[in-house]
């Protein structure tokens, strides 16, 4: 009989063409969010609609009093065609930031050696969560002092480098599980550490949220996203406060 339990396991080498390829969907799965939501922004709508009437009007497509039902349709053609170049340049755009943030993501150090980079700190872990053999979802501390200014002095923070889970998966909540795990790994294994970091991607809502449930706060504004420029910020969950809420 398969085994059909979730799972949350380390990284193994033979994980690493599995591992790279959602960590790249994850890095560009905000392009589709960013492309929704430009869609429904009320600039994209006010200037869609704008040049919508005005085609029409240029066309003289609008109807007058008593034509036809169908005569009532024919500025529709108006509407679609200038939805098609505006959906294009809302992508244009989103697609040149995301891609670009995609791309420094899968040139981060640990991309070159895995199993070595999340090897080095005690505390800093790559973790893969499946079901049965399904792959659900994957989780990667570092709690490594990269900045390498103070070698005897350890590592106090530590930032969740990548987390992604599955789209289908996410109505079960259980990149809660996952994300609650990586954060007890990382405190409980290295007492050293008193800040956990993550990015906060109002492009990524539900790993945003994850981070809100586990008691992350918000921190700076760390940059923009997308053609509509959604703010990006560090989340910060202490030792402190995680302790007192256990």
């Amino acid at each position: 009989m398969a085994n059909n339990s979730a799972q949350i396991r380390r990284y193994e080498p033979s994980d690493e063409k599995l591992v790279r390829f959602f960590i790249g969907r994850g890095a560009l799965e905000p392009l589709a969010v960013a492309n929704h939501r430009g869609y429904v922004h009320p600039l994209f709508l006010g200037v869609w609609f704008a040049l919508s009437t005005a085609m029409a009007q240029y066309l003289n497509w609008w109807p007058s009093q008593g034509q036809t039902a169908l005569r009532w349709l024919s500025p529709l053609p108006a509407f679609a065609c200038m939805a098609v170049p505006l959906m294009f340049f809302i992508d244009w755009f989103n697609r040149d930031s995301v891609e670009d943030r995609a791309q420094g993501i899968l040139r981060q150090q640990d991309a070159v050696d895995f199993a070595g980079y999340y090897s080095n700190a005690p505390g800093s872990d790559l973790w893969v969560l499946e079901y049965g053999k399904t792959f659900v979802g994957l989780a990667a501390v570092d709690a490594g002092d990269r900045n390498g200014k103070d070698k005897k002095q350890a590592a106090t923070e530590a930032t969740i480098r990548h987390f992604y889970v599955d789209a289908p998966f996410r109505t079960t909540g259980i990149q809660d599980d996952l994300l609650a795990y990586a954060i007890h790994h990382t405190f409980d294994v290295n007492s050293n550490i008193n800040v956990i970091k993550a990015e906060g991607n109002p492009l990524v809502p539900y790993f945003t949220k994850a981070l809100r449930s586990a008691g992350f706060a918000q921190g700076s504004n760390i940059g923009t996203i997308g053609l509509f420029k959604w703010q990006l910020h560090e989340m910060i969950l202490e030792r402190a406060q995680w302790e007192k809420a256990k």
